[in-house]
């Protein structure tokens, strides 16, 4: 107790402690007295020095980093490539040039343009788009943009055609599905006024069972209860049927629900995705 008191009067007194090994082999605790150090005065810390610093070396830090990124592009190491930037990135979200490299790495110099990749090479020409400035842009485009015009021009065509025949096939389907769609309402609805009906008479019988006294409301009980049975087992088929024609007229306005439907999907999104592109080094 005696040795707590001691250290934490010590405490009270500035003094700074650290452990060492005595000539014994044992651990002591020695006591440092230090002098406290001058503070110095406000005036004397100019304002924003730390904020300074700060930006000097993550500029520094970033420069290493896309030193090592530029290496490895050279080597054609993309992958590698796109990891440094990825930590450059998180130092400088919104530097315009980790966005062009980013944008070079991921269509490997504007020479490959993978359905993969493409997303991801898209997310950074928006990025090229806000951040770049115009003379980097201009690097950009002098390099990629004349075949992406190309490209796009092709796909366009494509697209075109893929979607007249998408939704040339969607009408020739709708045709039958709504046909078939409309006659199972038509089965359906009477179906469920019927069963309805029948119930309620089923109902109105059994309740007055007990002041007949000619059998004839237990009779109709039995006849109604009987026909709302088999009217409820219509009711389930016709719901089934309904169900069944509903669903194909929705799934025939999904693209994704058929081979050509996909087809037109993948090849526009692919479209958009070379536009994003093609856009943000031309503008």
């Amino acid at each position: 107790m005696a040795e707590e008191r001691l250290i934490d009067d010590d405490i009270e007194k500035d003094k700074k402690y650290s452990f060492r090994i005595n000539e014994d082999g044992e651990e002591e605790l020695v006591i440092v007295q230090e002098e406290p150090a001058p503070v110095p005065a406000l005036e004397e810390q100019p304002q924003g020095e730390d904020e300074r610093f700060d930006a000097v070396e993550e500029e520094r830090v970033v420069g290493d980093i896309l030193a090592r990124a530029r290496e490895e592009m050279v080597n054609n190491r993309y992958s590698t490539a796109l990891e440094f930037l990825s930590q450059a990135k998180e130092i400088l979200p919104r530097d315009g040039e980790i966005a062009a490299l980013e944008l070079y790495a991921y269509t490997r110099g504007f020479t490959e343009y993978s359905q993969g990749a493409l997303p991801d090479a898209a997310a950074a020409a928006r990025d090229v788009a806000a951040y770049c400035t115009p003379e980097q842009k201009k690097n950009l485009g002098e390099r990629g943009a004349e075949e992406l015009k190309g490209m796009i021009s092709s796909l366009q065509r494509e697209v075109e055609e893929l979607d007249r025949r998408n939704e040339e096939g969607k009408a020739a389907r709708a045709v039958r599905f709504d046909a078939d769609n409309k006659k199972s309402l038509i089965f359906f609805f009477p179906a469920v006024a019927l069963f309805i009906a029948s119930l309620a008479a089923a109902i109105y019988f059994a309740v007055g069972i007990e002041g007949d006294r000619t059998d004839t409301f237990v009779i109709y009980t039995l006849v109604f209860t009987a026909v709302t049975l088999a009217l409820f087992v219509v009711c389930l088929v016709a719901g089934r049927a309904l169900s069944i024609t509903a669903r194909r007229v929705r799934m025939n306005k999904d693209n994704s629900c058929t081979q050509l439907g996909r087809e037109y999907v993948a090849a526009n999104t692919r479209l958009n995705h070379l536009r994003t592109i093609y856009d943000a080094v031309t503008k």
